[in-house]
């Protein structure tokens, strides 16, 4: 949340890429493999995964505010 508020700031805007695990979706259902059991490490992530824009038809002047808000993030780590 810290970091999505970061990028906001600087015009960024962000999504959870994963709100809800695709073996969670209701055609996955029974499907032992996706057990409560299973996928430990997507279950715990699944939440904190950010996607920040990145597609084909990004200006350059988009993709520099892209990278300089990521950079100035990791500067102020």
């Amino acid at each position: 949340d810290v970091l999505r508020a970061f990028l906001k700031q600087r015009g960024v805007e962000t999504d959870i890429h994963y709100p809800v695990l695709d073996c969670d979706q209701e055609g996955w259902q029974g499907n032992p493999m996706t057990g409560k059991d299973n996928l430990a490490s997507a279950r715990l992530t699944s939440g904190l995964l950010c996607s920040v824009p990145c597609h084909p038809d990004m200006t350059e002047a988009e993709i520099d505010q892209v990278t300089a808000a990521l950079a100035a993030w990791e500067a102020s780590a």
